[in-house]
């Protein structure tokens, strides 16, 4: 089901940078734009005590510059049944000025895996009911989503699914390994991977194409990949080398002259590798924390080195997102104090901002977020996104929007 919602201004108002927005020195006050969800059914946080299952996108930047927001709202109290699941999956668009030219709402039978992706040409592809959906209407103008037709189902995606997405939105990965799943109801089978080409209508699925791992490198490759190539990495825990090789064609893999140290590897372009924490690298409690990041070329070629300010740091497990071509790109950066390893007394995060860099190491702007602890329960509610032109960031937090259009 989707309907129509009458154009109505959110809760909008344009800030200055100072009030919202960190930025160094260098750069020019940036336009900002929040507004608050409440307004359209934004539901309090409900976390459930069992693993939930992965997460979902519940924010986008079409091509157009619109924001695209979902979240999950519970009907009523009863059992879920087929004909009425108990949950409808809502997705809000706002356009440049602020306005909802656009409202849909699916039916749905989880409060928590419910999400969506924006193809190559900004089409809609919905996860609800342990499924990946799309509509022939479902391309970036909107005109034809209102018109009541049937999305159709893609991709099975069960409650561990994850959906993983190349810069260019263009190669969508739907990841699925039946061992994590703690239901019955998925105890047979293994590891699938399903291949879309979203730039396509239909939709092209790649057969044959179920694995992506290579013999030499050791680890599966996941989200990182491109529209070219899959990648992975070998090595010790503190001295790691990057392999890659064509998608489908793991028997090609070649190593690069790119060392990992103990770092983390994110993927901008087959041109650029970001490394979080190849030379400053600590933990906290249990957890890998990352203190700098490199961009690094494929031929070892290093673009820029960034040293976090003090008691900042990275972490590695909590979300980030680039531009189209990978010139810009933003991430979470926490703020840790206090704390004594001799009196085991554990650091506390004081505050958390997503902070947006350029190819060169510059960093355009940050936007504070509330300090959460970045566990799987902590994490949902929040998301980021970056328009394709890298211009334009939106961050998703406690059911408030947050947009910065970037010079």
């Amino acid at each position: 089901m989707l309907w129509d919602c009458q154009p109505k201004f959110a809760t909008f108002a344009i800030l200055v940078l100072v009030t919202c927005l960190r930025a160094t020195a260098q750069t020019q006050p940036t336009k900002v734009a929040q507004f608050t969800l409440q307004d359209y059914g934004w539901p309090p946080t409900e976390l459930s005590r069992k693993w939930p299952g992965s997460l979902s996108k519940v924010l986008a930047i079409d091509r157009q510059g619109r924001v695209l927001v979902g979240f999950t709202v519970r009907e009523n109290d009863s059992p879920p049944t087929q004909e009425h699941p108990g949950f409808s999956f809502h997705i809000l668009r706002f356009n440049r000025d602020g306005r909802v030219d656009l409202s849909l709402a699916l039916p749905t039978n989880n409060l928590y895996n419910n999400g969506f992706y924006l193809g190559a040409d900004s089409q809609i592809f919905v996860r609800t009911n342990e499924i990946i959906q799309w509509t022939p209407s479902g391309r970036g103008d909107g005109q034809d989503l209102q018109t009541g037709r049937t999305w159709q189902p893609l991709v099975a995606c069960p409650r561990n699914c994850e959906i993983i997405q190349s810069p260019t939105r263009r190669t969508m990965v739907v990841h699925a390994n039946s061992k994590m799943m703690s239901d019955a109801n998925y105890s047979h089978g293994g590891v699938t991977n399903t291949l879309v080409d979203t730039s396509l209508s239909p939709p092209l699925i790649a057969t044959g194409c179920s694995h992506f791992e290579s013999v030499a490198a050791e680890s599966l490759p996941l989200w990182i990949f491109t529209d070219t190539f899959a990648y992975g990495t070998r090595g010790t825990d503190r001295q790691r080398f990057v392999n890659r090789w064509p998608i489908c064609q793991p028997e090609h893999d070649s190593e690069l002259p790119v060392s990992l140290q103990g770092g983390a590897l994110r993927m901008l372009s087959d041109e650029l590798f970001l490394v979080v924490g190849m030379n400053k690298m600590g933990r906290i409690g249990t957890a890998a924390i990352f203190r700098d990041m490199e961009l690094i070329a494929p031929d070892g070629q290093v673009k820029f080195l960034r040293e976090m300010p003090k008691h900042d740091l990275i972490n590695p497990n909590t979300p980030s997102t680039s531009s189209e071509r990978g010139d810009r790109f933003a991430l979470v950066v926490e703020t840790w104090r206090g704390g004594s390893d001799f009196f085991d007394i554990s650091s506390k995060m004081v505050a958390c901002r997503v902070a947006i860099y350029t190819e060169t190491g510059q960093e355009l702007a940050s936007i504070p977020v509330h300090p959460v602890y970045s566990d799987l329960r902590g994490w949902r509610g929040f998301d980021l996104a970056m328009s394709p032109d890298g211009h334009r960031i939106a961050v998703l937090d406690q059911g408030v929007v947050t947009v910065a259009d970037l010079e």
